[in-house]
């Protein structure tokens, strides 16, 4: 299942690149599979299109989880004047609480 899943979102990747939702979909199958084809479609995501804010706090969480902690500083601080700018309050507040998790920890 999750195999096919990916293979669709591959195609409709390849009929409308343009389209953030599907890589960000794409990224989020492979934090299943591979950490770091995620890791990497997430950042090739914020990469392209810096306000798709939802992938900031997707590639901080893993980034965490491998350990990354200086990088993944520096991608939710980054997401947090993303969701400023936005007015985005709730992922503003998301961001947030977990890089108060990794100051608070180290």
């Amino acid at each position: 299942m999750a195999f096919e899943r990916l293979e669709i979102l591959k195609k409709l990747i390849e009929q409308n690149p343009d389209e953030s939702f599907n890589l960000y979909a794409l990224g989020l199958e492979y934090l299943n599979i591979d950490k770091l084809e995620s890791k990497t479609i997430f950042e090739t995501l914020i990469n392209k299109d810096p306000s798709f804010l939802a992938s900031y706090y997707q590639l901080g969480s893993l980034l965490i989880e491998l350990d990354q902690i200086a990088e993944a500083l520096k991608v939710l601080k980054a997401g947090k004047i993303i969701a400023k700018a936005q007015n985005n309050h709730k992922t503003f507040n998301e961001i947030n609480s977990l890089i108060l998790e990794i100051e608070f920890d180290v």
